[in-house]
């Protein structure tokens, strides 16, 4: 989710060896609180957000992308970290579990540049989201130096692109 190419490295190296299955289990669902469009929290944040929300009502499927670059998708049960073209970050939810008061660790099967399926089950990758008002910060553990990434967001519209 955050330092790409840290990324792929350690999903180059896992994906011999470890997969996520895709089994026949009920999808499980992001809290609501979290679901929603997500920018980084930084000086660009409100240029951000408005170019989203004035495009997405006007938008055609892919068109929306190109102001979602840098954002982050939170939808029931799918995780995007939008990067250029709509590729990117898929992380899909494996486990939710409430660590307190709007802290969550959600276990995910990751997958670069297209959503986790059959064909492309995805490698594990864990998080944790603790929510404060309209902020969100998110902790990755990198699977090959163990180091943890931090992104803090805000929160621009809990309506995602059509």
């Amino acid at each position: 989710m955050f330092r790409r190419s840290a990324q792929l490295a350690a999903i180059a190296a896992a994906v011999s060896t470890v997969s996520v299955p895709l089994g026949a289990a009920a999808p499980v669902a992001m809290p609501l609180p979290l679901r929603g469009v997500w920018f980084p929290a930084g000086a660009t944040f409100k240029a951000d957000c408005a170019a989203y929300l004035v495009a997405r009502p006007k938008s055609k499927s892919g068109d929306i992308y190109e102001k979602l670059v840098g954002s982050v998708l939170i939808a029931p049960n799918q995780i995007h970290d939008v990067a250029e073209y709509g590729e990117g970050n898929f992380y899909r939810p494996v486990e939710v579990k409430a660590l307190g008061r709007a802290k969550w660790q959600v276990k995910t099967a990751l997958t670069l540049d297209v959503g986790p399926s059959r064909d492309v089950p995805g490698v594990p990758a864990t998080l944790t989201m603790s929510l404060k008002g309209k902020t969100l910060e998110i902790g990755e553990i990198n699977a090959v130096d163990q180091n943890m990434f931090r992104q803090t967001l805000k929160k621009c519209s809990a309506a995602l692109p059509r």
